[in-house]
């Protein structure tokens, strides 16, 4: 039997193994060719923006933040100031006032408020007579009342910032003499500690970045504290409470400052990322933050950094909540996600930085009627009534529209905030708030931000 040789049968193309590889690697390479083609168009974007940018002057990366930190600070004292941050800032210095109130752990006694008895006033009259010639520098900053320049190296989002981190310790200072002049009756003293006070917190309102401006919010908020607290004990004269509305000034124009904060924080995330930096900095795997670079995200964090911006066009009023609805984590890209959290933040401070101020406002407003009329005002609308204060209206309301709320107990008037969820806006706490402490066994004054604040 002769044998037949073997038939080979060709199989059908698509049903070849190297075929299907093929094809994947095909479609994989036409995917990838796709994302490299979307890449490069969103950098021509980015990069288009950024000239854009540059071409009116705004800052994009290190070295415009820089020229923009030099155009919008004044070198008039810049060297005194670096002086006063590096005499007050030493270990001597710290160690020297560790328990002392403001500048230390100490706690100002009530006593001492009303110039009775304060157990540690000698120590305090000590310290300040050595730190006396660093507060006259202090006091010699009341004549610019502006932003002033310090050495700052920037890094994007590694820019360190020793000088405002330093800023606080000065406000101490100026507080605590402020405390010693009250208990002196030093009128003069304590005016030009006030005036110094908000000279400090101008002096370091850079607004190039979210967090210089928390702090500046921070420090006028510590100046007001400390307006609030004298409002309690019979101090102030007629003349020296409409100096004190002066030194506290208009509300800040947000619309004006929010677009200008926006854009430097735009700059050091892009000083970043641009350069890989935020690698160092990122809480975020390296895998993830490696994503930063990719110019579509830059692109879209540049869309986000848009409608931040607008939203500062309605000023304050529904600031907060418009802030909220911009920031959707479930629709921003994953830079945005990292960089912008803290702006609801911001917006937030700067609602309760400006009913702070009103209830200040206020306050000096109601101590004014007393001493002219002798008594104290039932009520806000007859406060509203005495003409010679000129109140507006605005003064009387929160940001959101609501009355502040007001208590005529006992020859003392308590005034807290009302909107619409703030820590303080529970009408029982018109009755001076205590609380327990667990320490002494004794209740005691409750202290948190939007504190009632009593006028006497």
């Amino acid at each position: 039997m002769v044998q037949q040789p073997y038939a080979i049968t060709a199989r059908p193309i698509l049903r070849r193994p190297t075929t299907w590889v093929g094809l994947c690697l095909l479609l994989f390479a036409a995917g990838l060719g796709l994302l490299a083609l979307r890449e490069l168009g969103a950098k021509w974007d980015v990069d288009a923006k950024i000239s854009e940018l540059r071409n009116q002057g705004i800052p994009v990366d290190d070295q415009s933040m820089e020229a923009h930190f030099a155009s919008t600070t004044s070198k008039e004292k810049a060297t005194l100031l670096s002086e006063i941050r590096s005499e007050i800032n030493n270990d001597w210095i710290s160690t020297l006032g560790a328990d002392l109130p403001e500048v230390g752990m100490g706690q100002l006694p009530a006593s001492a408020l009303s110039g009775e008895s304060w157990p540690d006033e000698p120590i305090v009259a000590e310290y300040l007579s050595k730190l006396k010639p660093t507060l006259e520098k202090l006091h010699s900053l009341a004549d610019v009342m502006s932003p002033i320049w310090q050495p700052i190296h920037f890094n994007g989002f590694g820019t360190l910032l020793g000088p405002l981190q330093e800023s606080r310790s000065l406000s101490r200072l100026l507080a605590l003499d402020f405390d010693h002049a009250i208990f002196h009756k030093d009128h003069q003293r304590a005016l030009a500690n006030l005036r110094s006070m908000r000279a400090v917190a101008e002096a370091f309102r850079w607004e190039n970045c979210l967090v210089t401006d928390l702090v500046y919010v921070a420090m006028t908020g510590y100046h007001r504290q400390m307006i609030k607290r004298s409002l309690q004990v019979d101090f102030w004269t007629l003349e020296e409470l409409a100096e004190i509305r002066d030194i506290v000034g208009e509300s800040r124009d947000i619309a004006k400052a929010w677009p200008k904060l926006m854009a430097c924080e735009r700059a050091m995330a892009l000083a970043s990322v641009r350069s890989r930096d935020v690698l160092s900095y990122s809480s975020k795997p390296g895998f993830l933050t490696a994503v930063y670079s990719l110019p579509s995200i830059q692109r879209g964090y540049l869309n986000d950094v848009e409608k931040l911006i607008s939203i500062g066009n309605g000023g304050l009023e529904q600031l907060s909540s418009r802030a909220a609805q911009a920031i959707n984590l479930k629709e921003i890209n994953l830079l945005s996600a990292e960089v912008l959290p803290a702006t609801e933040a911001l917006a937030e401070a700067y609602v309760r930085s400006e009913e702070t101020r009103r209830i200040t406002m206020l306050g000096l407003s109601i101590k004014h009627f007393r001493l002219k009329n002798q008594r104290l005002p039932s009520s806000l609308a007859e406060l509203q009534q005495a003409s010679s204060l000129g109140i507006s209206s605005r003064e009387l309301q929160t940001v959101d529209g609501r009355s502040f709320g007001f208590s005529l107990e006992d020859q003392t008037v308590y005034i807290w905030n009302t909107r619409e969820n703030h820590p303080m806006s529970n009408p029982i706490l018109a009755q001076r708030p205590k609380e327990f402490d667990p320490v002494t066994g004794q209740s005691k004054e409750r202290r948190e931000v939007g504190e009632v604040v009593t006028i006497r």
